[in-house]
């Protein structure tokens, strides 16, 4: 402010600011000695500085707690696929040496990952949620590869060779992982009031895009004129979540992919990356690259939220699709096109039912940083990356969908 910037400017030249200005005697500013040190304001930024202090010891409190718990119900888990491996092959093998070995692996590895962690000071509360669902990730990654580890050195020790109960532990240990991230989830959601949805669309999402990367190039191409077309049929719905300049700039940007079938499959793996570490915290100087990272995680929350997999009739659909993916991509059946248009239809039937006018005003803001790097609306960003959608966090207050 101008006024500001002179009085600043006053004091630096130590004239006195009422002599510069000319101001008459009730407003002119008279000696009274030294002013004290201690003003209202300094009392403020204290206070300020005090709450930061204490907010920032208990997220390193919680976090550090979080992580005992984790390394606790490892061990625990690994014991657990210990008894599930000896009940399948063999009561009497004795697998303690390697539990402990196994178990050993992990704590270090997530302690480890917990310095790492933990030397990243967050600056919003979404970022602080991220390194909660981080620690998830990578604790249930880490852990399922050391019973994976287990499970072959058992396999050996045994040596058993019969393909089914191979295939029958590894299917159950895979089980045990899902159960046991969900619980997590479920955890930190009562504990810590970090609440997301598990599976939640963007996983399945991921899993579905690894089955279209497998695809031979004619059928890969193929698929990708059954997306457009679908893109093409549900423009009107497009255009109440996003700017025209930014649906000009994607599809430019898709049909220069669109003739490069390897740059498209770049592009479906780079989206498939985003989706499944999302949450992973990386250190970049780039603030275009930070913004936009940060932009996706907070999109792909809402979308998450609004196909919720708890609804049966999208799980079933899903699992429909993937198995009919899979089965063309291996020759045993001959046309998808019907069955994928029908349950692209449905999941943009219910995003256009569940988006409220709140969650199409934050996408839209979302997709302008991912797009342009940047954005005009600079209010809603601010909220955005400190607190997170409000559209997810159930305080959206026009949570009517039918109000639209």
């Amino acid at each position: 402010m101008k006024v500001g910037k002179d009085f600043l400017s006053t004091l630096s030249e130590q004239i006195p600011f009422g002599e510069k200005y000319d101001l008459p005697m009730p407003l002119s500013f008279m000696s009274r000695g030294h002013l004290p040190r201690k003003t209202l304001g300094d009392a403020v930024l204290r206070a300020a500085i005090e709450i930061n202090e204490t907010n920032h010891k208990m997220y390193v409190s919680n976090v550090n707690e979080y992580v005992k718990h984790l390394q606790k119900k490892g061990s625990t888990t690994l014991k657990g696929v210990a008894n599930l491996i000896k009940a399948e092959i063999s009561p009497n093998m004795n697998l303690t040496n390697l539990v402990k070995t196994m178990t050993d692996d992990y704590v270090t590895a997530l302690a480890n990952y917990h310095i790492y962690l933990i030397n990243d000071t967050p600056e919003t509360q979404i970022d602080k949620e991220s390194t909660f669902l981080d620690l998830i990730e990578m604790s249930n990654r880490m852990l399922y590869g050391e019973e994976r580890k287990l499970l072959n050195d058992a396999l050996v020790q045994a040596n058993v060779k019969n393909a089914s109960i191979v295939q029958s532990l590894n299917e159950k240990i895979y089980k045990r992982s899902v159960k046991v991230k969900k619980e997590e989830m479920f955890h930190i959601c009562n504990t810590y009031d970090v609440c997301r949805i598990y599976p939640a669309f963007s996983d399945y999402c991921a899993d579905f895009i690894s089955e279209i990367l497998k695809l031979e190039e004619d059928k890969f191409k193929l698929f990708l004129d059954y997306i457009l077309e679908i893109v093409k049929n549900h423009e009107g719905f497009l255009e109440t979540l996003t700017e025209k300049e930014d649906r000009e700039l994607m599809s430019m940007k898709l049909k220069s992919y669109y003739s490069d079938i390897y740059g498209m499959k770049e592009f479906f793996a780079v989206s498939r990356a985003v989706m499944t570490q999302r949450f992973k915290t990386f250190e970049t100087s780039n603030q275009k690259l930070k913004m936009r990272t940060k932009a996706m995680r907070i999109l792909l929350d809402i979308i998450d939220k609004a196909l919720s997999m708890e609804d049966d009739v999208l799980d079933i659909d899903f699992k429909t699709t993937m198995s009919a993916l899979r089965s063309w991509a291996g020759g045993l059946r001959e046309n998808i096109q019907d069955i994928f248009r029908e349950f692209a239809n449905h999941l943009i039937r219910e995003l256009e039912f569940k988006f409220t006018r709140t969650a199409r005003d934050e996408i839209s803001c979302l997709v302008e940083l991912v797009v342009r790097g940047g954005t005009e609306k600079t209010d809603m960003y601010q909220r955005l990356f400190k607190y997170g959608s409000t559209y997810v966090s159930n305080k959206d207050l026009d949570s009517d969908p039918l109000l639209h």
